[in-house]
């Protein structure tokens, strides 16, 4: 996570992908928080692919437009919390010998080239102590995040030509964790799947802290085309078909179910593997006990049921829950009785953006 001001005003959660742009800004209530401001803008086929903008200038109209044209509200700052695309993004935990704070800062990085594909020189790091031992001898856990620093510093540049000012950039797990981890559950070891419309992320969340994360690119569009493909239909009916009828059978005989299964397999097979790589590559290791859907194509009608179905006994001790997570678990108390101008089943697109506008609340 990459500090670049000093505290002001609550920043406005910024969250990009290669499909779409989301904004939102909270404001704090009597006990809680509420959006204050949110948007949503398409964004045209070609400005970012595979995390990298192509279309600079049309990145900053749409970002302009976002904070212009805002759904619901307005806007009232001009700092931002943005996201870091977690497919091109590195978030590992790794043992070091215990140090003080002031030593890791220079010793950190250097541990950290044997764990990224990346030199310390091109990438920006930043890193957090997560168990420090009593011994002087002993090991100390850390969890590095490191992304490409071209690939952040095109981003900020958008940023700041939208006469914005970033005043922290992080990994979208970073925020999805934020958002969908409550503090009743925050010890609770939990695979957090978030499908968009490109790509799918897994990320493991255990001891309070990120653990782990990956990435594929099996997600809403691939369903779509395969769809399209399969029913010989256009891209557009695909789409509306994939949300009319989705897993359930009943609706169509079963012929979209039997498109869609081999394609979330992949993400069931990803889902396993992601377990067993945290189960046997990290000390301390806990089994996992849910896993909490996000991301708009995690809507599909049935999703929930089938995952349930095949991951049932990945996990060593007792069943693993799969479960749709719910973004504003950390934001509405349950006192508020205003109901947010996001509906229900949409809210969860916004998971990302949720948890970088919480993370603007911080640096008020």
């Amino acid at each position: 996570m990459l500090n670049f001001f000093s505290k002001q005003k609550s920043a406005i959660g910024l969250d990009i992908s290669d499909t779409m742009l989301r904004l939102m800004q909270l404001e704090k209530q009597s006990s809680g928080f509420f959006p204050s401001a949110f948007s949503e803008v398409p964004l045209t086929k070609g400005i970012i692919q595979d995390s990298i903008i192509k279309n600079p200038e049309q990145l900053t109209k749409s970002i302009l437009r976002g904070i212009n044209q805002p759904v619901y509200g307005k806007y009232d700052s001009s700092f931002v919390a943005v996201s870091l695309s977690e497919s091109k993004s590195f978030v590992r935990v790794i043992s070091v010998p215990k140090m003080s704070e002031e030593e890791a800062q220079e010793a950190v990085p250097f541990e950290a080239e044997q764990y990224i594909p990346l030199s310390a020189d091109q990438v920006y790091m930043d890193f957090q102590i997560l168990e420090m031992p009593e011994s002087n001898d002993g090991k100390m856990k850390v969890v590095i995040f490191a992304t490409p620093k071209n690939l952040v510093d095109e981003y900020l540049k958008v940023v700041k030509n939208a006469k914005l000012k970033p005043f922290v950039a992080e990994v979208e797990s970073a925020s999805v964790a934020r958002s969908l981890i409550s503090e009743s559950e925050n010890d609770t070891p939990t695979l957090i799947l978030d499908i968009s419309a490109v790509r799918s992320n897994l990320v493991i969340h255990d001891f309070g802290s990120l653990q782990f994360t990956s990435s594929l690119p099996v997600a809403g569009r691939t369903l779509t085309t395969q769809i399209s493909q399969r029913m010989t239909i256009s891209e557009e009916e695909a789409e509306k078909l994939k949300q009319q009828v989705g897993l359930l059978s009943q609706k169509d005989g079963g012929k979209l179910k039997e498109i869609l299964v081999p394609q979330l397999h992949s993400i069931v097979e990803a889902v396993k593997n992601a377990i067993n790589f945290y189960r046997e590559h990290s000390e301390g290791s806990r089994e996992i006990k849910q896993i909490l859907l996000c991301g708009g194509s995690s809507k599909l009608k049935g999703l929930t049921q089938f995952l349930n179905t095949e991951l049932s006994e990945s996990g060593r001790k007792g069943k693993i829950v799969v479960k749709i997570g719910d973004p504003w678990v950390n934001v509405l108390n349950s006192n508020i009785r205003k109901v947010p101008p996001i509906s229900k089943s949409d809210s969860i697109s916004y998971t990302t953006v949720i948890g970088l506008a919480l993370r603007g609340k911080e640096f008020e």
